[in-house]
């Protein structure tokens, strides 16, 4: 039945200049059920793509498998990551095929951070376990991979109480492999929760954002000299912050939101050649009484996009050139559209090759896309039933334009689905590409 909707389905309207209405030329390769389980991550290169997922629950250690697929070939068999169970995996790859994976693992009250990755045309190392810290909550752990092979992780620690103490950490490993001392970016909390962002560059550098009392501080891990010491960007309170930057890390450009009883800001700011610009609105709600689903990403250009959602499920953005002022708000759903249901949650992502695309969930299921191809204008693409939700889908922009989507029907123990949105409906890519 999902494949027979997805053939079935037919583009709406493109968002060119002139507002014409034009016929998609893309569309969703059938689904491919991956497995059965939870907890799904996603990470795509230039040739290949990598699924993992917990087989069972994903409040529960259980055993952590993975598949591959090199691009025009089928999908490969599901291996384990570790004779160990654990949960709440992370996943990611650089140009190369370089692809860490890392999860937590053991005990509660003895909860381990394990990693391991897999060099090109090789079998997954053996797990590294990083130094713990014992009687504490961990949140999902993210992962980052830079074109030389250096890797960040970072995460956060909680303890239970009538104040929840939070700590945030980082940590580094050499293209090698060799790994850091956990780096804790901030003394804990238990008022601001310092929930990082963080990416890391071309030649490995760090960046690293995170809330404070006194506001967002900035720091960086430079290759080769270390962390510096972190500064404040943006005084007061706020939420976010999210970073975006550049492939090569040499620009960054941090968002956030501000809010009052009468006014919704978000704000931003630009690093370039090693200086921040000075704080601009990118946009001023006067409601003050917006949600707090939005985005930021920027492309291989340095072109910002930061997208939202008003009050009503429509969906908004504007993009900051590299070059030149932030743009004018641009409508991509009107808040009254009667094509499909509200969008109830919203994410961005940017491909290398300066595609970028607005992914959103409507209250009533399936995944709503807007892409717009680099040079391009907005133009949305046809509906992929079958997710309910952002909690349960991965996705990610190819070099190549085409979007990648993993999913799980339900967050306890669904079926793992994978679908592709390809400019061709036979399923082949935008351009041919391999990889081992």
């Amino acid at each position: 039945m999902v494949v027979t909707a997805l053939a079935s389905l037919v583009a709406v309207a493109a968002l060119g200049p002139d507002g014409a209405a034009v016929a998609s030329d893309r569309s969703w390769t059938p689904p491919v059920i991956l497995g059965r389980g939870s907890s799904v991550a996603l990470a795509t290169s230039h040739g290949t793509t990598t699924i993992a997922w917990a087989r069972g629950r994903f409040d529960k250690d259980v055993p952590l498998y993975m598949r591959r697929r090199v691009n025009g070939r089928a999908w490969g068999r599901a291996i384990p990551l570790s004779s160990a169970p654990g949960r709440r995996l992370a996943v990611a790859a650089n140009r190369s095929n370089l692809t860490v994976a890392a999860w937590w693992q053991g005990p509660i009250r003895d909860r381990r951070l394990v990693v391991t990755r897999r060099q090109p045309g090789r079998s997954w190392e053996r797990p590294v376990v990083l130094p713990r810290r014992v009687h504490r909550i961990h949140s999902n752990p993210q992962v980052a991979v830079s074109a030389t092979g250096a890797t960040v992780l970072w995460w956060t620690e909680i303890v239970e109480g009538d104040c929840d103490l939070t700590w945030s950490f980082v940590t580094y490993a050499t293209p090698a492999g060799v790994w850091d001392e956990p780096h804790q970016l901030w003394p804990a909390s238990c008022r601001w929760a310092s929930q990082p962002d963080v990416a890391i560059g071309r030649a490995g550098n760090v960046n690293v954002v995170f809330p404070t009392r006194a506001g967002i501080r900035f720091t960086r891990r430079v290759a080769g000299h270390g962390w510096t010491a972190a500064h404040v960007i943006a005084p007061g309170y706020s939420r976010g912050p999210r970073l975006a930057r550049t492939a090569g890390g040499d620009e960054l450009v941090v968002a956030w939101d501000t809010a009052d009883e009468r006014t919704t800001r978000y704000e931003t700011r630009r690093r370039l050649h090693g200086r921040w610009g000075p704080v601009r609105v990118a946009r001023k709600l006067l409601n003050g009484l917006v949600g707090t689903e939005w985005d930021l990403v920027m492309d291989a250009r340095g072109n910002a996009t930061l997208g939202w959602l008003d009050e009503d499920g429509g969906v908004q953005v504007t993009r900051w050139p590299r070059r030149g002022p932030i743009g004018a708000e641009c409508t991509l759903v009107e808040s009254d559209d009667s094509r499909s249901p509200e969008v109830a949650e919203l994410d961005l992502d940017a491909g290398a090759g300066g595609d970028t695309v607005v992914v959103g969930f409507p209250y009533a299921g399936g995944m709503r896309t807007i892409l717009r191809p680099r040079g391009g204008h907005w133009r949305e693409q046809p509906m992929l039933p079958g997710p309910t939700g952002r909690a349960g889908v991965q996705f990610a922009m190819r070099p190549d334009g085409d979007l990648d989507v993993a999913w799980q029907d339900d967050s306890f123990t669904g079926v793992i689905r994978y679908s592709r949105l390809t400019a061709r409906s036979d399923g082949t890519p935008l351009l041919a590409t391999t990889g081992r």
